[in-house]
């Protein structure tokens, strides 16, 4: 399997200043993802794939795990439990 079109070093480049992370074939690699941007404007950690999807995960494991403490009163005893919830997992 190859990318459908050759581009020039240049090419992808310019793609990648763009926020565009373009298709290559690379010989003894096959067909790459050349970038890891995503989509987001200001440069930050967040401009990296690896790191956006890091950061959803852990958004999407703690939501699951300090779900049973929302309705429970705002005291020490409450807090001190979803802490150790989620140090413990």
């Amino acid at each position: 399997m190859e990318a459908q079109t050759r581009l020039t070093n240049l090419e992808r480049d310019d793609l990648y200043e763009n926020r565009i992370n373009p298709i290559a074939t690379f010989p003894g690699q096959g067909v790459v993802v050349f970038g890891q941007k995503t989509l987001q404007g200001k440069p930050s950690a967040l401009d990296r794939i690896n790191v956006a999807r890091l950061v959803t995960y852990l958004r999407e494991r703690l939501d699951d795990m300090v779900k049973p403490f929302i309705f429970e009163p705002n005291d020490e005893v409450t807090r001190a439990n979803a802490k150790s919830t989620v140090d413990d997992s």
